[in-house]
């Protein structure tokens, strides 16, 4: 992890601690600016919003399927993926799948659908 990583990892923390991003980010261009090192800002920053970005993901679940599908059954792949009951499902409507769906939650793919099957049967 480089240097500019755990400043923002722990800049980060101190956000979600106090619940002021505004005082963290100008402690730190204060000591950044104090140390000659004020040119460090900007990319702890850009990290610093990668990371929220990448929290908001892991929140969220995309469910590609050939059809629309009902928010009962949406539910239900939810929770067979995630006991996080608080998740944002997403459905995108894919007819090339054919059948079943797949689901992409946490950057892992999940994928129950006829598409990849026939794919799997091609490569025998």
């Amino acid at each position: 992890m480089t240097d500019i990583e755990k400043i923002a990892q722990s800049l980060r923390h101190s956000i979600e601690k106090s619940g002021s991003s505004k005082s963290s980010i100008e402690r730190l261009e204060n000591v950044l600016t104090k140390w000659g090192k004020k040119e460090l800002v900007l990319p702890i920053l850009q990290k610093l919003q990668f990371y929220f970005e990448t929290q908001r993901a892991s929140d969220q679940i995309c469910i590609e399927s050939p059809f629309v599908l009902s928010q009962e059954s949406l539910s239900t792949i939810a929770t067979k993926i995630t006991s996080d009951t608080d998740v944002e499902i997403t459905q995108i409507q894919k007819p090339e799948l054919l059948a079943g769906f797949r689901a992409v939650h946490k950057g892992i793919l999940y994928d129950a659908s006829a598409q990849r099957y026939i794919n799997e049967l091609k490569k025998l």
